[in-house]
């Protein structure tokens, strides 16, 4: 694993998977205020972002919106945008596979993090009443 001058972390695939994540900060979109009221009843949305830092050197950030989606059973979040990192991944000669690439692997990876109670616990204690102290969650990127 390497910083390189362009500012990528870049790493291959496999050495990703030993790489431990820690949440740093997730929070809720505001909405927008010239959002059309609608007549009727209708599903509201919860929309917010998360941020997960790698506890090594050099610090590996991925960022992304997720969606509050209640028609699922059980109501879940569910990840709604592309990946934010800093990361480049690189195939087995060394050669970086790209943006596109590297996003696709690492949003893959993702969708078998179970980031999602972390998230909600996260934006339970920032957005209530009573702030308490937590000790922030560590898990294995898979």
């Amino acid at each position: 694993m390497i910083l390189d001058d362009d500012g990528y972390v870049k790493l291959q695939l496999r050495n990703f998977h030993g790489i431990r994540l820690q949440h740093f900060v997730s929070g809720l979109e505001e909405e927008s205020p010239d959002r059309a009221p609608m007549e009727g009843a209708c599903v509201s949305t919860i929309e917010g972002y998360t941020e997960w830092v790698s506890i090594s050197a050099p610090v590996i950030s991925l960022g992304w919106d997720w969606i509050y989606d209640p028609m699922r059973v059980p109501s879940m979040l569910v990840r709604q945008s592309s990946l934010r990192t800093n990361v480049m991944l690189l195939d087995n000669d060394g050669i970086e596979v790209g943006p596109f690439k590297t996003s696709v692997l690492l949003e893959a990876v993702l969708d078998c993090f179970d980031w999602q109670e972390t998230v909600l616990g996260a934006i339970e204690n920032r957005y209530s009443m009573h702030q308490g102290s937590t000790q922030p969650a560590v898990h294995p990127a898979v």
